[in-house]
């Protein structure tokens, strides 16, 4: 199965997103529509199909380099969140 890939959207503190949406808030955290939000299910490192990668730090202390900026909602685990130009922004 696909999950569907999704680009946050801005919005303000206390705001809900609609079933299938994210948004990012001011302090750069997701909310998912499943209501969802960093301290509760998560969001975790994956690759664009949904596949989670390891948390483990890698001996230089970095994120995993094949990451592209991917997150997976662990609250309801149908969303894969597309934070590429959150986390890498365009220089």
């Amino acid at each position: 199965m696909t999950l569907p890939v999704v680009i946050p959207t801005s919005a303000a503190y206390g705001a809900t997103p609609p079933a299938g949406q994210v948004f990012v808030l001011p302090d750069d955290s997701f909310v998912c529509g499943c209501r969802n939000i960093a301290e509760y299910g998560g969001f975790h490192p994956c690759d664009r199909a949904g596949n989670l990668m390891a948390a483990d730090p890698y001996v230089n202390g970095e994120e995993n380099p094949t990451w592209e900026g991917y997150y997976w909602c662990g609250g309801c685990g149908q969303i894969v969140i597309d934070a590429r130009a959150l986390v890498f922004p365009p220089s």
